[in-house]
């Protein structure tokens, strides 16, 4: 076994993001480091450098991480990990967009006007198009609304004979941070991407709070109807829905074109489409949502 084997074999058993120094103390204690045959003094730095060198040189595609200190979890984990605990609303430069989403994860899943599960989009996953062509098309996030999680098979037969659902897609684009100077082009992303679901929203870590920016953004959210969340990474159950999204018909077009593009959106609809059927989510098929 070298080092990378024991941080596989640790990151399967304790299925969350771990420092290499938590890596390595999980590992004695599950004997692992008798296995792997290191006599060094710092094991852990050497395996912190290998996991560096893994996935900065995409030398083993294995392996990912966020935030800082880096968090090391495993690729092909169906769920986006934790999120970094060391995040400050104050400094949001410091970290990856994708860092942020455990959090817009975590408070679409517990907020109650959401209730949702959500799927981060692979932009990666796209067919390959003209310059240009797909640009602004992709969401970051998307969610999904099962309101009848608890009914009896008979409520919803009969629901299905009514013709009458409550479903609701939810489409997020992702954002560090929003200030006056790119307020409009961020926002207008939002709209080319997002406005295709029931509600979109814009979302970001920290926002400006002049008066002349929250007037815009204000105008902007009646105007075009893209809602916008303010995460709050101390608690994120405490992010804030600062103005809402209105709520549309789904933009099936849209959604067709994304499908055929984007294997990954492509994967979230026939998991919707599997919950409905079964008149039962399933979570896995989804962003995992952590628990504080």
């Amino acid at each position: 076994m070298n080092f990378l084997d024991l941080a596989e074999q640790v990151l399967k058993i304790t299925g969350k993001p771990m420092t290499p120094k938590d890596i390595w103390n999980k590992a004695v204690e599950l004997g692992l480091d008798k296995e792997l045959g290191s006599e060094g003094k710092t094991p852990w730095a050497s395996l912190s450098a290998q996991l560096g060198t893994a996935v900065l040189k995409g030398k083993n595609k294995k392996f990912e991480r966020m935030g800082k200190p880096h968090l090391y979890y495993l690729t092909d984990n169906k769920s986006v990990p934790n999120p970094p605990v060391s995040l400050n609303s104050e400094e949001p430069k410091h970290y990856l967009e994708r860092d942020l989403h455990p959090l817009l994860v975590r408070f679409a899943n517990q907020n109650d006007h959401f209730k949702s599960v959500v799927k981060t989009i692979n932009h990666s996953t796209s067919a390959k198009g003209n310059k240009g062509e797909n640009e602004w098309l992709h969401p970051d996030l998307v969610g999904f609304y099962f309101p009848y999680n608890n009914f009896q098979n008979v409520t919803l037969e009969l629901l299905e004979q009514f013709n009458q659902n409550q479903y609701r897609l939810f489409s997020f684009e992702m954002k560090k941070e929003v200030s006056y100077s790119n307020l409009r082009e961020y926002y207008f992303q939002a709209v080319s991407n997002s406005s295709w679901a029931n509600e979109g929203y814009l979302v970001a870590l920290h926002f400006d709070s002049s008066t002349k920016f929250r007037e815009e953004l204000a105008r902007l959210n009646q105007a075009f109807g893209i809602g916008v969340i303010q995460l709050n990474p101390e608690n994120v159950d405490d992010s804030e829905i600062l103005y809402p999204a209105e709520i549309h018909e789904v933009d099936w077009v849209t959604v067709n074109r994304l499908v055929e593009i984007n294997k990954s959106f492509r994967s979230f609809i026939k998991s919707v489409e599997a919950d409905i059927k079964s008149h039962y989510p399933h979570p896995s098929e989804y962003d995992r949502v952590y628990t504080p």
